[in-house]
């Protein structure tokens, strides 16, 4: 049997923030060292951070590119800006060094400071030294690091995107004559972005149409090509479910992309961090190109409705505490000495509370709600226990209910009732589906519950 770990609190590492001093300036140039290391920091503790350290690494080959020495653990590092943040300086690869600490100080005491026409002050490095570094920085971006991740780099330009009203897709068609294309899209909720292009990208149009208004119309230019066509897409969301559809029954073939990959791989193919609609589309045509897609595996029905079905049963359970919740809070306004008596999932306080809805009503009830107790509780209840909720009733120290109060209760309770028993049906459904299929039975864990580990 697999073994699953449960993680606890105490399982995560307490990360110490350091403060940041109160006389530092991010606008004064002097304190450009101190928020560079402060940087180094920020980077080194988060998963986003580390990967840019890695990718500058290897940029660097591994060498302090002011004493081509080795950067390692025990040398530590330094992030430093070719560019200065406070002269207008990005925070992207292209504009950002590792050095030693020692070199990072030497780097800074080397600074110039010289006064314009203008009068003003103004502090640089090197220019010679400044423009060798980052063309280093640019080639071996794109020699190194891209090769050694097997993909190929993109150069920067404006991504322009047409209508699909504003091609022609006949003069498309002829220049195509029936060659392969792909259709990477970028989905979205209601406007669509996808680049359709051929092997050597000979026929490119970056496209764009709003779904689901004009997306019968794309599936008809796209048919009208009559050549064969791979349909690329990332598999995030539900935004992208009909789309898949469609185009699958239209008889194309659809393939996936890791959205982790395309959000990664934002800078690394054009220098620039951000991500939008017309560039992902072109970044999962690259992707896709590169060899890392792979085809869409659709769910079979079993697999559809045991999805389903746990969803079914994670809405009447996310329900059903979300109710007891609100009980608790309302007991402890109403009736506080019922609640270290009986739990809140207690069948015998559901059907108290539905019966007559307020610690009021049983008080005048007593011997009627005694009986029914036993009834409900069986020999699950004793007399003494009984007597104690009962008399907690009558010497209740809660807030007394007026009766829009007592009737919320009542339909509370009976919602917290329909709840259990909706997720008890789906349960048993749920494991009678799993116990029917040889192949699903003999699964280690298959669906989690509440309070259980899995179906077996």
């Amino acid at each position: 049997m697999k073994k699953v770990k449960l993680v606890t609190a105490s399982d995560i590492p307490i990360r110490r923030h350091t403060k940041i001093r109160g006389d530092a300036n991010p606008f004064n140039p002097d304190w450009e060292e101190y928020f560079e290391k402060r940087l180094g920091l920020q980077m080194k503790g988060n998963l986003r951070g580390r990967n840019k350290l890695l990718i500058l690494w290897y940029m660097q080959e591994g060498l302090c590119p002011n004493c081509n020495e080795k950067i390692t653990k025990e040398t530590g590092w330094n992030i430093h800006h070719i560019q200065r943040k406070t002269d207008g300086g990005k925070g992207n690869v292209v504009n950002l060094m590792l050095l030693h600490p020692k070199c990072h100080r030497q780097m800074h005491s080397r600074e110039k400071k010289v006064t314009t026409a203008s009068g003003q002050t103004v502090s640089y490095s090197n220019e010679k030294t400044k423009r060798a570094k980052i063309l280093k920085i640019k080639v071996l971006l794109i020699t190194q690091l891209l090769e050694m991740t097997g993909i190929s780099a993109m150069k920067k330009h404006i991504y322009r995107t047409k209508k699909i009203n504003a091609i022609d897709w006949i003069q498309m068609k002829e220049q195509l004559q029936g060659s392969a294309v792909v259709f990477a899209i970028d989905v979205a909720k209601e406007k669509q972005y996808a680049l359709l292009a051929n092997a050597d990208s000979s026929v490119s149009e970056l496209l764009s149409w709003n779904h689901p208004e004009q997306t019968r119309e794309v599936l008809t230019h796209l048919e009208n090509l009559a050549c064969p066509l791979t349909v690329v897409m990332e598999s995030t969301g539900t935004y992208g479910d009909a789309l898949r559809y469609q185009f699958r029954y239209s008889g194309f073939e659809v393939n996936q992309i890791s959205a982790k990959r395309v959000s990664d791989a934002r800078e690394l193919y054009d220098g620039v961090p951000s991500l939008h609609d017309a560039k992902s589309a072109t970044v999962i045509m690259r992707l896709h190109r590169d060899g890392l897609s792979t085809p869409w595996r659709e769910s079979n029905d079993t697999e559809r409705e045991l999805d389903a079905l746990r969803r079914e049963y994670d809405l009447h359970q996310s329900q059903y505490q979300r109710n007891k919740n609100r009980l608790e809070a309302y007991l402890s306004r109403h009736w506080p000495e019922v609640l270290p008596l009986l739990p809140l999932d207690s069948v015998t306080l559901e059907r108290l509370l539905i019966e007559y809805g307020s610690p009021e009503q049983i008080a005048k009830n007593t011997e009627e709600a005694s009986k029914n107790m036993r009834l409900w509780g069986k020999s699950q209840l004793k007399d003494e226990k009984i007597a104690v909720v009962i008399q907690s009733a009558v010497n209740t120290l809660g807030q007394p209910c007026i009766e829009a109060e007592r009737r919320y209760l009542q339909a509370l309770t009976a919602e917290m009732r329909h709840s259990r028993q909706q997720q008890k049906e789906v349960k048993d459904v749920l494991e009678a589906t799993v116990k029917a299929d040889t192949g699903l039975s003999k699964l280690t864990c298959v669906i989690w519950f509440n309070h259980h580990s899995c179906v077996a």
